[in-house]
């Protein structure tokens, strides 16, 4: 056991903190479900932009997505 899937879920929780603070803090309602976040459809945007936020402040670089 290398302790990789550990370091791996203890990044996943760092991303997923910094992204439910952010959204409380703009008063968004959010549900987090495993690696998903629920929000109303409205704030569709605003979510893909606080992921693409949390991932560069933990992983320290731009995630590509497509």
């Amino acid at each position: 056991s290398t302790g990789k899937g550990r370091e791996l879920q203890n990044l996943d929780s760092q991303i997923t903190e910094i992204i439910l603070v952010d959204l409380m803090n703009e008063n968004i309602p959010v549900l987090p479900v495993h690696d998903s976040y629920i929000v109303e459809e409205a704030y569709h945007g605003i979510l893909a932009d606080k992921i693409v936020e949390a991932y560069e402040n933990v992983m320290g670089f731009t995630p590509v997505i497509g």
